[in-house]
């Protein structure tokens, strides 16, 4: 059954049917709906099939979520951030007051890609284009 408003959508929480463990981390990530503009997040916990992220823009729940993940080169050994593009859905949108954002987004995976380094610098000057400079993820240089 679909929420019939915004309002409902934000306020729903279906019960906690995690299976597999979430882990508490923190990285910046970009989100969007159905090839609508990125938008800035934090990840606040992450699992096997998916992270809740907190952003400061409501997302409806719906298919055709893309979220792309910064991990730092000290989590994967890596010799600069690595980031990969994950595709999947938006579970559900909750109000939460955590530090700058106001809304906590549930996404479950279905599918993911690293994205090389020549591709994340692609993929960053179009988010900058759109957004400005000031957006959170910075390509690193060797």
């Amino acid at each position: 059954m679909q929420p019939s408003s915004r309002i409902e959508a934000l306020n729903s929480h279906s019960r906690d049917r995690r299976t597999k463990p979430r882990f508490d981390l923190s990285f910046p990530v970009l989100l969007r709906t159905s090839g609508e503009a990125w938008r800035p997040g934090q990840s606040q916990n992450v699992g096997a099939k998916g992270v809740f992220v907190l952003t400061d823009s409501p997302f409806m729940p719906r298919p055709n979520a893309e979220y792309v993940l910064r991990l730092p080169p000290e989590l994967t050994k890596a010799n600069q951030p690595l980031m990969i593009w994950f595709f999947g859905k938006v579970l559900r949108c909750e109000s939460v007051h955590e530090g700058d954002f106001s809304y906590g987004i549930a996404l479950q995976s279905s599918d993911y890609r690293y994205l090389p380094k020549e591709e994340v610098a692609t993929f960053l000057s179009t988010i900058w284009k759109v957004s400005g400079p000031s957006f959170p993820i910075k390509v690193c240089s060797e």
